[in-house]
């Protein structure tokens, strides 16, 4: 029974996840496209959010094989909320500018 218990939480967990990282990928481009109204920017954007995979891809590797998963998990997905919240503040305070969601982005 604690299995399948398990396997709920983990499977809800990614579900939560997943769909936050969804929503993230689709509404950073679309503020960039309110604030600017350009198009090539709001690209820029949305490229951006993929450049890390092609960068840190081998390294996340070793680093998921050298260090225990869970932590490193909770861990990556902590820095993630950070960078979330950090950004939802600066909209909230109207303090967003474009160089910002690009590092955002690239977060």
């Amino acid at each position: 029974m604690t299995r399948l218990r398990d396997f709920r939480l983990l499977l809800t967990a990614f579900v939560v996840s997943t769909t936050g990282d969804w929503l993230y990928k689709l509404a950073l481009p679309l503020l960039v496209l309110q604030l600017t109204g350009s198009a090539l920017q709001t690209a820029v954007t949305y490229s951006l959010e993929y450049v890390p995979y092609l960068f840190f891809a081998v390294i996340g590797g070793v680093i998921s094989d050298r260090y225990e998963r869970r932590t490193l998990l909770i861990r990556a997905d902590t820095a993630a909320a950070a960078v979330v919240a950090a950004l939802a503040t600066l909209v909230w305070l109207r303090e967003e500018h474009i160089w910002m969601i690009y590092l955002a982005a690239l977060a």
